[in-house]
């Protein structure tokens, strides 16, 4: 029962160190299709579906539901599955 745990335990750390990585890369790749550097203000929030999000913010123009960063973005990503598939072949 303990190696039960133990492995268990294991496969929990790498998940979470391996999520932590890819949200990490997604945000260095959402900034870099961002003309300056990006800010959040939590005072000042955006419904987003169901959901009361913070305001992201380029200098002054919002970012929350902006279909065309996200669409770039979405085709980055894309790109990188598709590299990262080849790559695993």
């Amino acid at each position: 029962m303990h190696n039960q745990v133990q492995v268990i335990s294991e496969m929990a750390t790498m998940f979470n160190a391996t999520l932590t990585e890819e949200v990490n890369n997604y945000t260095q790749l959402f900034a870099s299709f961002l003309p300056q550097r990006f800010s959040r203000d939590d005072s000042s929030c955006i419904q987003v579906g169901e959901f009361s999000t913070p305001t992201l913010r380029t200098g002054l123009k919002t970012l929350n539901l902006d279909q065309v960063r996200g669409g770039r973005l979405l085709t980055a990503h894309r790109r990188r599955l598709h590299y990262l598939r080849a790559r695993w072949r």
